[in-house]
């Protein structure tokens, strides 16, 4: 029993391993089968076609028109036309034109496409397109190959085959003589094999073939739609390279980002060193400034105490002095008492003067307090030396009193010397006030070269942008490394098949070889014959 086309369809797909799995597709889906299908058809009938013999009619007619009718062929004289004859084509022998029958009317009356005849004018009716009674028009015959002979005149013993001539649709009969109209003729015709889920006209043999070949078809159809894929891969590849180009863009965008931060940096680096070298300098003045200050008053500090000691001990001895020559003044003991007094006082407040100056030296400021201390102390010293003199003159006619203020007077030149002294040594304090004025200048010098400095190294700010530029250069290439990693992925993911696909069209190509090898072994020999 011949297969369907169902059937066919089934064992193709078994040996294309496409078995059918509940809630899946079929890999060769039934219209793609049977788009190979009728190609093997075709090649298998070009090598064993189907056999089949057609019946078709001779047409022949001729006669005369007898009525003159526009597009109209009247013929009463022989009233021979019957509704088959509609689409065959006339033939004016008068004129040597032709029309085509488009109506039967009656047996005498056919409507024509073209207004060729007239009344006594002689037609020919042939086949469509025919030129001759030997003439068939072959169009109506489907699936057609060829035709191999034609039997004419028919149902006789022996047969009487023809040979035949065929162009486009017509074959003509090679006969020698006119055949008649409303013949038979038998058409031995090559056709392509048919199939179908209700008829088949292959043999058992030439379905293996067919199996073979729809298998091989569909197999390398199969491979070539491996080309989607790369050209998928493709399109990715030009999808990663885009990728890949803009992370380049962005890396060349990040270098060149940190080059320019580093040319900034770079190009204040030296201005930076210099500022910061001259700020050294100018502190390293400012500690020598300090320390020349600090060793004057250290140097001078002891001899300014012992000098102002020497000058109170020469105080109190000329305030000893004094009291024994006023214990010697009796007559003017009142009023001497009270000058010596005040001298005394004067005394006394000049000491505290310079004993307040002593210990602001121990201090070691850099203010004028002990200047200014002296400089009572001397005013104090003048005032009792005006008391002395008072006194002196008081005591002028003691000769005892005289000489205790002879002492007393050199007592407090002597202070007034160790005053002097005292002063002088004291006056290296403006000289290290001086040195702390210039210290104090070379720091101000120092805090303009700090800030300049600084104003150089606030640049770092800008090379941090151009690091921040760059950062984010980096991290949009990173993205786009990350979008091009993954196009990477699936353009290995697409072609990971490759080999698996090449196996398969290897053995694709073996089963077309196959294929190829079984339709050389239909194919029946041809055997030319002339009738």
């Amino acid at each position: 029993m011949a297969k369907t086309l169902s059937a066919i369809r089934h064992i193709v797909r078994q040996f294309l391993r496409d078995e059918f799995v509940s809630g899946s597709d079929y890999e060769f889906p039934e219209d793609e089968i049977d788009l190979h299908v009728p190609e093997v058809l075709i090649e298998i009938s070009q090598r064993r076609p189907s056999e089949v013999r057609e019946t078709l009619t001779i047409a022949n007619k001729s006669g005369t028109a007898t009525a003159t009718t526009a597009s109209h062929l009247i013929d009463t004289a022989n009233a021979q036309f019957v509704a088959g004859d509609v689409g065959k084509t006339v033939y004016n022998s008068t004129d040597k034109t032709t029309a085509k029958v488009t109506e039967y009317n009656s047996e005498s009356d056919l409507t024509l496409d073209t207004d060729i005849m007239a009344s006594g004018e002689s037609y020919y009716l042939y086949c469509y397109q025919g030129t001759s009674g030997k003439d068939l028009n072959i169009s109506s015959i489907t699936n057609l190959l060829e035709v191999e002979k034609a039997e004419y005149l028919t149902r006789q013993t022996p047969q009487a085959f023809r040979n035949v001539k065929v162009f486009g649709d017509i074959l003509t009969l090679d006969i020698d003589f006119t055949p008649t109209d409303g013949d038979e003729v038998f058409l031995y015709c090559h056709k392509v094999h048919q199939l179908s889920d209700s008829s088949s006209t292959l043999k058992p043999d030439l379905e293996g073939v067919l199996i073979k070949g729809v298998v091989a078809k569909a197999a390398l159809a199969w491979c070539n739609e491996i080309r989607k894929e790369i050209t998928a891969a493709e399109s990715t590849v030009s999808s990663a390279n885009t990728q890949i180009g803009n992370m380049a863009a962005r890396i060349t965008q990040a270098v060149s980002d940190l080059t320019s931060g580093r040319a900034l940096i770079a190009g204040k680096r030296s201005e930076a060193i210099t500022a910061i070298g001259n700020m050294s300098g100018r502190v390293t003045q400012a500690l020598a400034d300090l320390t020349s200050g600090r060793a004057v008053i250290g140097n001078k500090r002891a001899t300014a105490i012992i000098a102002i000691e020497n000058m109170t001990g020469q105080l109190n001895q000329a305030a000893t002095d004094l009291a024994n020559g006023r214990a010697k003044i009796e007559d003017l003991r009142t009023t001497m008492d009270t000058a010596i007094d005040n001298m005394s006082a004067r005394i006394t407040q000049a000491t505290n003067d310079l004993a307040s100056g002593r210990d602001k030296i121990n201090t070691i400021t850099i203010a004028n307090a002990q200047s200014d201390y002296a400089k009572y102390a001397v005013a104090e010293l003048g005032n009792a030396a005006r008391y002395l003199s008072q006194a002196q003159g008081y005591l002028s006619e003691q000769t005892t009193s005289d000489r205790y203020s002879n002492y007393a007077a050199r007592d407090i030149q002597l202070a007034v010397g160790y005053l002097n002294q005292a002063r002088g040594y004291l006056a290296t304090d403006q000289a290290a006030t001086e040195y702390s004025a210039s210290a104090a200048r070379e720091l101000q010098s120092a805090a303009t070269y700090l800030n300049q400095a600084r104003g150089y190294l606030a640049l770092d700010q800008g090379a941090r942008d151009y690091a921040t530029y760059s950062a984010r250069e980096i991290a949009t290439a990173l993205s786009y490394l990350n979008v091009a990693d993954g196009y990477f992925r699936k353009l290995t993911a697409q072609l990971n098949i490759s080999a698996a696909v090449t196996r398969y069209q290897n053995w694709a190509k073996d089963q077309f070889a196959i294929y190829q090898n079984e339709l050389r072994g239909i194919a029946k020999s041809r055997a030319w014959r002339f009738y």
